[in-house]
């Protein structure tokens, strides 16, 4: 469904992507240290096709679980999202559970939207769905599994899915000239001693805002010595190719 209240924008969250030699500069530049971390996990639900690529993120669509010591959460991610994709289920604004956000998502040469919708999971359920397949849709709210199947791919079913992952997150909140950053190392171990790591920097914006900032947190990133256009494309298809890719050299 179409309409005026799908143009709702309740935010812009603007990114920088670093990798590979940038992130010691960085981490010292910042001051990014483990024992301030705060540190989370998150999980992939997928379905490689061919083992080339992935049925969900290519139609759009990403589907992730995340845990800490104290939270659990289940979401359900559009991106790229424009007004078609929405129904009703996404535009209202009933409070509750899911909770929908739909957020400019800004790299330094690329502007999309994104709409999300998160909701809280238990640990039996969580625990379930890591560990058994069939038990994967019992994660997500029987709302989000609607809102898959309204706006997924067509005749996706979810014993097609599996859970990849985890992959190791330290979250890092900071002020960079009067700027709100918060930086995430994401730490993939698919194989030792193979490693990847992937370091976004991320500030939220007010859409009016959002044209300032993005030049803004840019130059800082520069000012720095750091490169913000060394990684392309996006972190979730990275790691999602690092991981399926561990999955297939897997025994058995």
């Amino acid at each position: 469904m179409g309409g005026a209240d799908t143009e709702r924008l309740d935010a812009v969250d603007i990114k920088v992507t670093l990798a590979g030699d940038d992130l010691p500069r960085a981490r010292s530049t910042f001051g990014l240290t483990e024992p301030a971390a705060r540190r989370s996990r998150l999980y992939f639900c997928e379905c490689p096709a061919d083992g080339r690529r992935s049925t969900l993120l290519d139609a759009g669509v990403v589907l992730r679980l995340q845990e800490s010591d104290d939270e659990r959460e289940a979401a359900l991610v559009l991106r790229p999202c424009w007004p078609a994709r929405l129904t009703r289920r996404w535009i209202r604004r009933s409070p509750g559970s899911p909770r929908i956000r739909v957020a400019g998502d800004w790299r330094p040469h690329h502007r999309m939207v994104a709409a999300s919708a998160a909701a809280p999971v238990s640990a039996r359920a969580l625990q379930a769905a890591l560990t058994h397949p069939n038990r994967l849709r019992d994660a997500f709210s029987a709302e989000q599994r609607v809102m898959l199947a309204e706006a997924g791919p067509p005749r996706l079913s979810w014993d097609t899915l599996r859970v990849f992952g985890p992959v190791e997150l330290c979250s890092w909140e900071r002020t960079v000239d009067e700027l709100a950053l918060r930086a995430t190392l994401w730490t993939v171990r698919p194989a030792e001693p193979d490693l990847l790591e992937l370091l976004e920097l991320l500030v939220t914006a007010r859409a009016p805002d959002a044209g300032l900032v993005l030049p803004t947190l840019v130059g800082q990133v520069r000012g720095c010595g750091l490169d913000p256009d060394a990684f392309p494309g996006t972190k979730t298809r990275r790691v999602l190719a690092e991981l399926a890719g561990a999955a297939s050299r897997e025994p058995g």
